[in-house]
């Protein structure tokens, strides 16, 4: 058992799940984007979206080329754009809205 892993994977949730509410799979679903595109598509800064985007890769969720263009892994393609049958997140925008503010308290 890593105490710490545990302690520390809700970091790792609030990526997905932040992720998920930004529509970062659909957009990124049509067509590989850089931190910047994906930062003005989503209204946050560049800097902000470069280091969420790199968190995903860091979870193998997405995918960064040479050219420093993000895209989707196979299992987000799948499972996290919403015109897709397999489509989960709107689960997780339920944990982020209705179960995580339960454990706040």
């Amino acid at each position: 058992m890593d105490l710490w892993e545990i302690a520390l994977s809700f970091m790792d949730a609030q990526v997905l799940l932040t992720s998920v509410e930004l529509e970062i799979f659909d957009r990124l679903e049509t067509q590989p984007m850089t931190a910047s595109a994906i930062g003005e598509k989503t209204g946050i800064p560049p800097d902000s979206a470069e280091r969420l985007l790199s968190a995903l890769c860091a979870l193998n969720i997405l995918e960064r080329d040479s050219r420093g263009l993000y895209r989707n892994s196979p299992e987000a393609s799948a499972r996290l754009v919403k015109a897709k049958p397999d489509y989960i997140g709107s689960m997780f925008r339920h944990v982020k809205r209705d179960l995580y503010p339960v454990w706040a308290h």
